[in-house]
């Protein structure tokens, strides 16, 4: 039967509809009534649902897409197309890539930022990009009560609060890189999300930046220093060198955890490949 409610948004494969809020007021009114409220962006990733949750697909605010001068900021619950909207000269090219590597035009119609960032389980396809971006994160308590915190240092949305806002700043970039792995039409244990940026002044790496996210989280500072200073184009020697200090990283994260193995050998070739470039 047609739902007729306007207050309740029916994602379609899950067990049971969603509430939908109309403002943030209203959001947080739902919050504070129940402890276990589930809170969800376009459903995409929902095939059942245990309790109540609300979407905040119906609320403007979270939904705005703006560019600035010095950086771009999303409602968490805009939608991935929306984003895409803006045409690949208007975001950063590393991100606009990694949108378009994820589902297909309709499921993108649904999809948001914010979800894909606060999804449970493995780091979806846009951690990589918004990480090398340095974005920052916007977390409200309360409709008045907000807080911006680097991405670099999120793990999860503090209980009764939302993510609202990410802020992505706009800067020119030498290389822009991002490379998806993995099953083309699905979430495996095998798929993760790479970027690289980089940026070069008077014939040396000035700015780095390696993200490799997916089972694991890999962000090695470490490798990005020793990566600034390298005159370009870089020799082969010096190649070899940032690809061991790259690899006994990576082991010395990982190497006690069960993770695949092919994640490890498409990372270094990813970066290899990349640092190719500037040779």
């Amino acid at each position: 039967m047609e739902n007729k409610n306007p207050d309740i948004y029916d994602p379609g494969d899950t067990n049971e509809p969603v509430l939908l809020t109309k403002t943030i007021d209203d959001l947080f009114n739902h919050i504070g009534n129940n402890q276990r409220l589930k809170i969800l962006g376009g459903c995409t990733r929902e095939t059942m649902i245990d309790g109540k949750a609300v979407t905040i697909r119906g609320i403007p605010e979270l939904c705005t897409v703006e560019r600035r001068e010095r950086f771009m900021e999303f409602g968490a619950g805009a939608t991935l197309n929306k984003i895409l909207e803006l045409g690949k000269n208007k975001i950063p090219l590393v991100l606009y890539q990694a949108i378009k590597t994820i589902g297909t035009h309709s499921v993108r119609n649904l999809a948001t930022i914010g979800g894909n960032i606060c999804a449970p389980g493995q780091k979806l396809t846009l951690w990589a990009p918004l990480l090398a971006l340095d974005a920052k994160l916007e977390i409200k308590k309360s409709p008045l009560d907000s807080k911006i915190i680097p991405m670099s240092k999120f793990t999860e949305v503090p209980q009764k609060s939302i993510l609202s806002k990410i802020r992505v700043p706009l800067s020119e970039w030498k290389m822009e890189i991002f490379q998806r792995v993995g099953p083309s039409s699905t979430i495996a244990d095998t798929s993760a999300s790479f970027a690289f940026l980089a940026n070069v002044s008077h014939g040396k790496i000035d700015v780095a930046r390696v993200v490799f996210a997916g089972i694991v989280l890999f962000h090695p500072t470490d490798l990005e220093n020793e990566i600034i200073g390298e005159k370009v184009p870089i020799k082969k020697d010096d190649i070899n060198r940032l690809m061991k200090t790259a690899e006994k990283t990576y082991d010395d994260q990982f190497s006690n955890l069960n993770v695949n193995a092919i994640l490890k050998t498409q990372f270094l070739n990813l970066l290899r490949a990349c640092l190719e470039r500037l040779s």
